[in-house]
């Protein structure tokens, strides 16, 4: 069932808090790592929004997110309540658009190399040996993987939990 105008931008707010709440949920980097999070962060939406199949509720969610930058500062605030405004409105967030939600907040997390060099390449050894010896081969690589910081994949995970996405890294 579609959504209605009201649930789209609900959604779009949603969309739009969980990718910044990851970003803030690591400081490092200061004002440098949170300016090119947010490009990430609206590019990222645009991307998605032209891949996104014409009519559908995802892409119309989408299209609201970046028709609303006007708000965007409006939305920013209280963002401690974005894990309990998405249990309040996980029945309007398809899994398609929970998938789109998580692809977002990976960008953002991906945008900005927060770890020190031999934290990096520490994080970039066990992934690579990891997937020597899995099946399963995540879509991210372990550079992209290293460049997510402890705060920011512990974020990633509680968003995750909230969305019911399992295997967000894949």
């Amino acid at each position: 069932m579609p959504l209605s105008p009201e649930d789209l931008i609900i959604v779009a707010r949603i969309t739009y808090r969980s990718a910044l709440w990851i970003s803030y949920s690591d400081d490092d980097g200061g004002r440098s790592a949170q300016a090119q999070e947010s490009a990430v962060l609206k590019r990222s939406i645009q991307t998605l929004q032209r891949k996104t199949r014409v009519g559908s509720d995802e892409r119309k969610i989408l299209e609201l997110a970046i028709a609303k930058t006007d708000l965007w500062h409006e939305w920013s605030v209280d963002l401690i309540g974005v894990i309990e405004d998405i249990q309040k409105h996980i029945e309007k967030i398809s899994p398609s658009m929970r998938m789109i939600i998580m692809e977002i907040a990976k960008n953002v997390a991906t945008a900005f190399e927060e770890r020190s060099w031999l934290s990096s390449m520490r994080v970039r050894m066990v992934a690579g040996v990891r997937n020597k010896f899995t099946k399963m081969r995540p879509k991210m690589t372990p550079k992209q993987i290293s460049s997510i910081s402890d705060c920011e994949m512990s974020a990633l995970r509680e968003l995750a939990k909230a969305l019911g996405v399992s295997n967000f890294l894949g």
